[in-house]
């Protein structure tokens, strides 16, 4: 399919992972109630939690008090803060700002953007979240770490391969419908095989791992389904190509890419209507990095 020749060890991937900044007390506290529920933690041991650090107690804060979540009074108590947004909410806003930070460390190829590998992954996150939120889904709560997570694999293969990157990146940006079937030529797997490789390394939930390594092949992913619900991949599946269709993409020219991202879900845009809530949640998450 293609004549590029690319030497790459997928297992110095995990070796990759080590070496990345760790996750904070306070974010891994909170991932583990993706397996444990919210129920399992306190609002009053999350406000202990991120007292103890004041760029996140201030982001936190900042969030609580942003348009998007402010009720008229502001709000001076990280713990009231975080019982306004709720345990799944700061969750998924540490997540985003953790990640962010951890990536900004990260030397990559001058082909890679950072900056839209972060909104697009970012995007998918918030979308996936108000998908599973709107339509019947199994293991709704890991939707949001699936979508941020999606394709990390990507990432990984930009950080590990460094300078050839670059060659695999023409390739990949000439042949839109068919980037993980180059991947697999070139590789031997594709990126999202090593994005579910990252969430098992993270001892992430199997639902969210199986989600990140069949969102771009969910008609493969034999979870076990509830009747009446779509799996976890499916949404991942709808939100990527449906921040693709608006820009958010890591790839130029994507945006016309699908006329109809929701179909696999059984939707459509203006069935759906969540592109003003996504702006508004983005916008948010975006104020709260600048705080940095």
């Amino acid at each position: 399919m293609v004549d590029v020749e690319i030497a790459f060890n997928r297992s110095a991937v995990l070796r990759c992972l080590d070496q990345l900044e760790p996750f904070s007390p306070v974010l891994r506290r909170l991932l583990a109630t993706l397996a444990d529920g919210d129920d399992s933690i306190s609002v009053a041991e999350i406000g202990n939690l991120i007292e103890k650090d004041t760029l996140i107690a201030g982001q936190v804060l900042g969030a609580a008090n942003s348009a998007l979540y402010n009720r008229g009074s502001e709000i001076v108590s990280v713990r009231r803060a975080v019982a306004r947004l709720g345990v799944g909410v700061t969750r998924n806003l540490l997540l985003a700002l953790s990640v962010n930070r951890i990536w900004s460390s990260v030397r990559t190829p001058a082909s890679w953007s950072m900056l839209r590998f972060n909104a697009h992954s970012l995007a998918t996150a918030i979308t996936a979240d108000l998908l599973s939120s709107r339509l019947p889904t199994e293991y709704p709560e890991g939707a949001f770490v699936a979508g941020l997570f999606h394709d990390i694999g990507h990432l990984l293969i930009a950080t590990m391969l460094d300078e050839q990157y670059d060659r695999l990146f023409e390739v990949l940006e000439k042949t839109p419908n068919l980037r993980c079937e180059v991947e697999r030529e070139l590789l031997g797997y594709d990126h999202a095989d090593l994005s579910s490789d990252a969430i098992a390394h993270w001892n992430l939930p199997l639902q969210v791992q199986r989600a990140v390594g069949f969102h771009e092949r969910p008609q493969l992913d034999e979870s076990p389904l509830t009747k009446g619900r779509l799996r976890l991949s499916q949404i991942v599946c709808a939100a990527d190509r449906y921040v693709d269709s608006h820009g958010i993409s890591l790839w130029d020219g994507d945006r016309d890419h699908d006329s109809n991202p929701l179909e696999i879900v059984g939707a459509n845009e203006e069935e759906a209507n969540i592109y003003p809530e996504l702006k508004a949640q983005f916008d948010m998450v975006q104020a709260s990095l600048r705080m940095r």
